[in-house]
Formats: C-alpha cells, sequence, structure tokens
C-alpha cells in the first residue's frame, strides 16, 4: 500500500522511524477476521462448536477474554447466519476487542466513545448499569445508552 507523503511525514514524527516502519510492515499483512459472542446470551465455549461445522474457526484471540479468529474464506460469512441474526455474536475486528477488554469500566462511569460499532463494545465493557456518550451526527447532544 502506498501511503501518501504528507501522511508519511505526520506520522514519522508522531512515533518515530522505528515505530513507522513497523506500522508500515502492518499494511501488508493478511487481515484479521474476528467473532465474539454476545455473553448476554452464550459463551465462547458453547458457541465455538456450533459454529465449527460452518465456518473455520481459529485459535483465540490472545487479548480478549472471549474473541475468536475466523477464516473468512472457510465457508459461509457468519453475518449471514441464523445464530447472527438471532444475537449470539458480533463480528469484530480483532483490535477492536483491546478498549474494552482494558478500560475496567465500572457502574456510574461515563465513557466517551469516539469510535464506530459502539455497542458491540457497551456490551463487553459494561456488564452492569453503567453509562456510554456515543459522538455521533445524530443527535446533536451526545446520548447515554445504557444497560442493566
Amino acid at each position: 500500500m502506498q501511503l501518501p507523503q504528507e501522511f508519511k511525514e505526520k506520522i514519522v514524527k508522531l512515533l518515530g522511524e522505528t515505530e513507522f516502519a513497523q506500522y508500515e510492515r502492518t499494511l501488508e499483512e493478511e487481515r484479521a477476521y474476528g467473532l465474539r459472542p454476545n455473553e448476554l446470551k452464550i459463551d465462547k465455549e458453547t458457541l465455538r462448536p456450533i459454529l465449527a461445522p460452518i465456518i473455520t474457526m481459529k485459535e483465540d484471540v490472545a487479548w480478549s477474554h472471549n474473541g475468536m479468529y475466523f477464516d473468512p474464506s472457510s465457508g459461509r460469512m457468519p453475518g449471514r447466519l441464523p445464530y447472527y441474526l438471532a444475537g449470539l455474536y458480533y463480528i469484530q475486528e480483532p483490535s477492536a476487542m483491546y478498549p474494552a477488554e482494558v478500560l475496567e469500566a465500572k457502574p456510574g462511569d461515563k465513557v466517551l466513545d469516539l469510535c464506530a460499532a459502539r455497542v458491540q463494545k457497551l456490551l463487553l465493557a459494561f456488564k452492569d448499569k453503567a453509562s456510554l456518550y456515543p459522538m455521533t451526527s445524530a443527535p446533536p447532544e451526545p446520548t447515554p445508552y445504557y444497560i442493566t
């Protein structure tokens, strides 16, 4: 992938030459595909054998207590399965699983989420009543999402 020169210069200033070189190498690596169970409905140990005959499940995501890699070229896409439509799992890029794992949010904490797919992180990060303030283009004011 060819990055624009202006972008490269800005990122080198932020990261330094060594870390930028590492970053640039990652752009050539194969994309990772992941999913994780909706723990309000099912756990990883129960979900894996359900999906295994349909999707080639790979190893667990090292930094996630419930994330799993899958091979998208091996069978049906997990987003088209009835289990997905029933809300048993979420398809999520493995690196996006990390923030909720280390956040350690507690009931009563307020978290400003500047990322997409906030509901997936919400369900993972807050197992008790808590509020999340997503920044979106609509509505104009941050709206808290609650889970009990």
